[in-house]
């Protein structure tokens, strides 16, 4: 079987994209740009549990603190409690997602009498 479509996801942190239409791409859905924080140990870890299972998340002390931070004052609340604590906020560019519409596959040729098959 043979794809119909081809979705590919753009990091804004790179570009707009712009090259992707010339493709024949074109733009189904921008999603916004997603703040994490990097810690004490330098490394990447996200706020909250997320659809990913594979994303490091802060440690769980962490975790409670800063959803109690952002009942009470949030997302600067949050930020400066974590900062308190060596992790600093960072927030990507977002993404976009573009799709590519493949033509369908032509049927193939009738065979003739003519053709080398037949012969």
């Amino acid at each position: 079987a043979e794809p119909d479509e081809i979705v590919t996801v753009i990091d804004r942190d790179w570009g707009e994209g712009g090259g992707w239409a010339t493709l024949g791409f074109r733009p189904l859905r921008r999603l916004p740009p997603v703040t994490f924080f990097v810690g004490p140990d330098g490394r990447r870890c996200h706020l909250g549990a997320g659809s990913n299972p594979h994303r490091r998340r802060l440690p769980p002390a962490l975790q409670a603190e800063a959803s109690e931070a952002e009942g009470e004052g949030g997302d600067a609340l949050v930020e400066r409690r974590l900062a308190r604590r060596g992790y600093f906020p960072v927030s990507d560019a977002g993404a976009e997602r573009h799709l590519l519409v493949l033509a369908p596959p032509a049927p193939p040729a009738p065979q003739s009498a003519h053709s080398p098959k037949y012969r």
